[in-house]
């Protein structure tokens, strides 16, 4: 028996050792030609659930019938026919992003995760550095994908990763592609849970820039490495395990996100006291246990509490029906130091996804504090004033005059004119706020009012000179004089023709905010892509302008992303755009000031109608969710005594229509707008509308824009 045992082992290895080699004579199985059961985990440290996968082969062609659906644990298991051939690319969709892989052939070891890491490795194998590329690269034959060529980017990036595999005692030869670990994390997972991989294509190139979350102090940056796709990387620092996520912290995210999730479908009747709007109204268990202390109460973020009409306003307004699930948990960061009048040491900084049954979703960033009974519950950032920054990309379309269209990419900021200043009493009136970036440059935001109230609803750029040239400064010596944006642009394009220094947007429009101002200069692709994609600013609140002045507040915001370049938007980004009838409407019904160059359309009755299409072809697609229009309340008076306002409504991010009425969002009919009340008001006779912007969400939580002005340039 025991000879017998020897002698098929024996067998086995060596029929073993021929199918690997592919040879050993006619009876050897060809398993390039053989289906292939592939098994594996989709995870980015929490597992991508419910997300699809797709495999293509070496023609670009997807191999499965019916994409794998990613179970609820992050694994999958998918069978490659047989008359499939690698190299594969592996793809994986939440509806929100796309993560890849790679499996070199059917000889290869039948284990295949997709992670940030092997969308890291998939970018180096790209001749573009871009991931949804490479499937189609590899049928052009654009690259060549061998499982050498797979070994090779797989060192280089586990290279640069080293110091962090180290701190958490991770095997250093580990293959994050097929190595065995469960997303819970620890162990490797824990790693995922660590590191944040951006990719910014740019066409024949892309930007990677990759940063290890841990506890980092509010006025601090998070470490980072920043590199070419086609570059060797650098290493990253080295790592202190003591400041990295702890382990099994994503676990808990989705623990708070699940009860939230419990929260939104606990019957409205039941949910909160009939009419309620204020967090004390808040009845189901499920809706408290999701704050700290099971206190509601106790939460503010930005100035904002739990309310009907701040934060986690569908508590009170959303039925049931809805199906509204809270999922895909990001660690971004834990607060070192306790900040005055805003987050406490060990406050966890982090991000996730809500949709709707209706296909509605949003991206959203938050705070939680681990409670008394252990587990990770929402407290907000505490801080007093209203504060934000983001990412911002547009394309300003100018319907009559398509030559003057052109792409901007900057950064916005949440700074509510309502709420730092109209709604406040005259002692608590918020004048003005110093923004520092990082890199060290400042800018100055202040309301644009009217009689005391806001012209928009945000704070707008200030320049140093208004459009005549002269100075405005206050006596602070800062930038006085009110643009009508909150958007900072760092670089500007023309969408066709020369963009020089002279031929510029910033030289004939001088209401809209450019870096350095109207005699500025663009930041350049290397100094934009040297601002960190966790970037920290510094908000400093203001209550005087006068000499000496000093801030009542100084807050902190790190973003979760940078500022695209120009280049980068538009290769990565779809956007909508009005439909073709609105189009032809809107050139139809155009008039002009007598320059010429201020043109806009009225709205005689009723609401300003928006009507868009969606892009159908491939590449990033952001959900609109936001419809703007802008316009003066009075253009038949002296232009040199405009003032302009802003209406908006946000909605589901499945639409394609929207309603915006005059003075939307008020409780009150406003004096440029005609009627009995807020839900039928119109626009006032001599009320011009001049722009209609709309807004969408990217995967990664920051708002790209598209801008339909009938203004000209020139």
């Amino acid at each position: 028996m025991k000879r017998t045992h020897n002698a098929t082992l024996v067998t086995i290895l060596a029929t073993s050792l021929l199918v690997a080699c592919g040879g050993g004579g006619g009876s050897a199985v060809n398993l390039e030609t053989q289906p292939l059961t592939v098994t594996g985990i989709a995870a980015t440290g929490a597992p991508m659930a419910n997300a699809t996968l797709q495999i293509y082969g070496k023609d670009g062609v997807a191999v499965l019938a019916t994409p794998a659906t990613i179970s609820s644990d992050g694994s999958y298991s998918a069978t490659i026919p047989a008359t499939a051939t690698g190299p594969f690319v592996f793809e994986v969709d939440n509806g929100s992003e796309k993560v890849y892989s790679v499996l070199p052939n059917k000889s290869s070891t039948p284990v295949v995760h997709v992670t940030q890491i092997s969308n890291l490795i998939a970018a180096k194998l790209s001749p573009t550095g871009n991931p949804f590329n490479l499937a189609s690269e590899i049928a052009a034959a654009s690259t060549t994908v061998t499982s050498t060529a797979v070994t090779s980017a797989t060192t280089s990036v586990m290279t640069a990763l080293q110091p962090l595999a180290t701190a958490l005692s991770l095997n250093g030869t580990i293959n994050p592609i097929n190595t065995t670990f469960t997303a819970n994390g620890t162990g490797f997972d824990r790693m995922l849970d660590s590191l944040d991989v951006k990719i910014e294509p740019k066409g024949t190139k892309s930007q990677i820039e990759v940063t290890l979350k841990q506890t980092v102090n509010e006025n601090q940056d998070l470490p980072l490495i920043s590199f070419a796709h086609d570059a060797t990387p650098a290493t990253l620092p080295a790592v202190d395990v003591t400041k990295l996520a702890s382990s099994g912290l994503t676990p808990k995210i989705q623990q708070l996100l699940d009860k939230l999730s419990a929260c939104y479908a606990d019957p409205l009747s039941t949910r909160i006291t009939s009419g309620g709007s204020a967090a004390a109204d808040i009845q189901s268990q499920n809706c408290k246990d999701a704050f700290i202390g099971g206190n509601p109460g106790g939460y503010k973020s930005g100035g904002m509490v739990v309310s009907k009409t701040q934060h986690f306003g569908g508590i009170f307004t959303t039925d049931a029906a809805a199906g509204v699930s809270f999922s895909d948990p990001k660690f971004f960061y834990s607060v070192g130091t306790t900040v005055a009048n805003g987050p406490t040491s060990g406050d966890i900084v982090f991000g996730y996804r809500w949709k709707d049954e209706y296909g509605n979703f949003n991206i959203e960033k938050n705070v939680g504090r681990i409670d008394t009974d252990g587990k990770l519950k929402l407290i907000g950032n505490q801080y007093q004033y209203d504060i934000g920054v983001g990412p911002y990309s547009q394309r300003r379309n100018y319907v009559n005059q398509a030559a003057s269209t052109f792409n901007s990419v900057g950064y916005t900021f949440g700074l509510s004119c309502y709420q730092l200043n109209q709604y406040q009493s005259a002692a608590n009136k918020i004048v003005k706020v110093n923004v520092t970036s990082p890199g060290g440059r400042k800018m100055t935001f202040i309301p644009n009012l009217s009689s005391g109230n806001c012209n928009y609803s945000y704070f707008v750029i200030a320049f140093g000179k208004d459009k005549t040239g002269a100075a405005t400064v206050d006596g602070m010596g800062d930038p006085s004089y009110a643009t009508g944006t909150g958007f900072v642009r760092l670089q500007s394009f023309y969408e066709s023709g020369d963009t020089t220094t002279t031929n510029h947007p910033r030289k004939l429009d001088k209401n809209i905010a450019f870096i350095g101002g109207f005699d500025g200069t663009d930041l350049t692709n290397d100094e934009i892509e040297a601002i960190p994609q966790f970037g920290t600013w510094t908000f400093e609140y203001y209550k005087t302008k006068t000499a000496g002045s000093t801030p009542v507040a100084t807050q902190y915001f790190k973003t979760t992303a940078r500022s695209l370049t120009v280049d980068g938007f538009k290769k990565s980004v779809k956007l909508p755009a009005i439909t073709a009838d609105l189009k032809t409407n809107l050139i139809a019904n155009t008039s002009c000031a007598n320059n010429s160059v201020y043109c806009y359309v009225k709205q005689a009755t009723g609401p300003f109608v928006a009507t868009w299409t969606k892009p159908t072809d491939p590449g990033l697609l952001p959900a609109t969710y936001l419809a703007r229009v802008y316009g003066i309340k009075d253009v038949t008076i002296n232009s040199a005594s405009w003032v302009g306002f802003e209406d908006s409504i946000k909605f589901g991010s499945s639409r394609a229509t929207a309603s915006i009425r005059c003075g939307q969002g008020d409780s009150a009919v406003q004096s440029y707008c005609s009627g009995t009340s807020p839900s039928t008001a119109n626009f006032g006779t001599n009320v011009s509308i001049d722009a209609l912007d709309l807004v969408s969400r990217a995967p990664d939580g920051t708002d790209v824009s598209h801008f339909h002005t009938l203004k000209k340039l020139q």
